[in-house]
């Protein structure tokens, strides 16, 4: 956390031109003017604050804390660096990176539920792909919705099968069924 903070504010007070801003929007709270180098000394201020607090033995409680918060700084300061001289909509940025992740946090908690359950499935990927296409198809083919999804989920159900007939009937190692799976589901 320290090195970030003495990082962001040697970058800001080095190579980050003086008279560069960045509007900042916050859907209807309006826009702020921010100084990019301003922005960024005092981003770096506070993560080295946050890093040092983290270092006293009576304080290490609060580790996670600033090394979540100095995170998110960090984030928001490679942001206002990245939007110098235009204007950033951070709600925006928020709901695109939201439905941007949701499948793959999806995919990891799929991942999460197998390993706790001794399976490795590698083919999380193949099944979600193969699902997603199986079930537009029908939507495309039927034009009802529900269709589509059912299809959707019995088409996840049978790779899953697949997965589980090569695994423990044939005996087939996870890691190679798991990869069949993603070149079939291509």
């Amino acid at each position: 956390m320290v090195l970030l903070g003495i990082s962001l504010a040697v970058l800001a007070l080095t190579r980050i031109d003086p008279t560069s801003s960045t509007a900042l929007g916050v859907a209807t709270l309006g826009r702020v003017n921010l100084s990019v180098r301003t922005s960024l000394a005092i981003i770096g201020f506070f993560c080295c604050l946050g890093g040092a607090l983290a270092f006293p033995p009576k304080l290490h409680r609060l580790a996670p804390l600033t090394l979540v918060t100095g995170a998110l700084l960090a984030v928001l300061a490679m942001l206002i660096a990245a939007a110098s001289g235009r204007s950033l909509d951070l709600v925006g940025v928020m709901k695109a990176s939201l439905r941007m992740s949701t499948p793959i946090a999806l995919g990891v908690l799929a991942g999460i539920w197998c390993e706790r359950s001794a399976v490795i499935n590698i083919a999380i990927e193949g099944m979600m792909l193969s699902s997603a296409a199986f079930g537009f198809g029908f939507f495309l083919w039927s034009g009802n919705i529900w269709l589509g999804v059912l299809a959707a989920i019995l088409t996840g159900g049978l790779m899953a099968l697949l997965h589980a007939v090569l695994s423990i009937t044939f005996k087939t190692d996870q890691i190679i069924s798991g990869t069949a799976i993603n070149i079939l589901a291509v």
